[in-house]
């Protein structure tokens, strides 16, 4: 989930990290929550390309681009099947964190290049920890989609996205 992200800067010490979490914790709150269990807004639809660019695998996204949306990430939501997943859209490529506090299932977070490679992906994270994800390099893009889905369709390092908004 996207409860915490910040960019990596050699000037964040242990202190400064723990009064950042405090205040997002204080500003999160009580909005965790905002969606059932299992539901999900459709806001575009994303392809999950090989690096051969063959076609391994095509879901439904909700996308969270604002700074309320992306803390609030999938906490207090499951993804219900392989059909359906969240994009994290940032305003620049740069080192994520993640971690999984208040979301109840495992996820793969799938982490991308600002040119849509994927970079590196956290296979099937702890659920309710406070266990960090980063990125393995500066990524613009993050795609959390139920826990086993890279595995599942042979998603890896190397391949690539390509994601479209719904037009309403």
């Amino acid at each position: 989930m996207a409860l915490f992200y910040a960019p990596a800067t050699r000037y964040l010490g242990p202190i400064a990290v723990l009064i950042a979490l405090a205040l997002i914790l204080g500003f999160v709150g009580g909005a965790a929550a905002q969606h059932g269990p299992g539901t999900m807004r459709i806001d575009g639809s994303l392809d999950f390309l090989r690096p051969d660019g063959t076609s391994a695998a095509s879901i439904s996204i909700e996308i969270a681009e604002t700074d309320g949306a992306r803390s609030r990430g999938l906490m207090g939501r499951e993804v219900p099947d392989f059909t359906t997943g969240m994009l994290f859209v940032f305003d620049k490529a740069q080192i994520l964190h993640f971690w999984m506090r208040n979301t109840p299932s495992s996820l793969d977070m799938i982490f991308i290049t600002d040119e849509g490679e994927i970079l590196n992906i956290a296979h099937r994270t702890i659920p309710m920890s406070d266990t960090i994800y980063s990125s393995a390099g500066a990524a613009r893009y993050v795609v959390e989609v139920r826990g086993g889905f890279a595995e599942h369709f042979g998603i890896e390092r190397g391949g690539r996205i390509e994601w479209q908004r719904v037009k309403r």
